[in-house]
């Protein structure tokens, strides 16, 4: 997706914030289906959310935007996929958050 940062610095940053503010709240949102995301890709966004115990995350569908580049990426990501891979993330999330309200009491 042409960001200028890579995995290492994206989980030492986390690491970082999480011991420096143990009262954080980080919230963030992922793409599903962006076009050559595999079944790995997917497996590790899920293990990534599960590891860091975002307090928030959003997650919305990847369609083709006529002026992105994306929109000129092949491997497109078949539709009824990637609203699987949605409907796998809902209950991790909503299990993340019964969570974070548990531990809030």
């Amino acid at each position: 997706m042409g960001r200028h940062y890579d995995q290492k610095h994206i989980f030492s940053f986390l690491d970082t914030i999480r011991s420096s503010f143990p009262n954080s709240f980080i919230r963030t949102s992922f793409i599903i289906g962006f076009p050559g995301e595999t079944d790995a890709d997917f497996q590790e966004l899920c293990d990534f959310i599960e590891k860091y115990q975002f307090e928030s995350v959003g997650i919305f569908q990847y369609h083709d935007e006529p002026l992105a580049a994306s929109s000129k990426l092949e491997n497109k990501v078949d539709e009824e996929i990637a609203k699987n891979r949605i409907n796998i993330l809902v209950p991790l999330l909503e299990k993340l958050y019964k969570n974070h309200r548990e531990k809030r009491k």
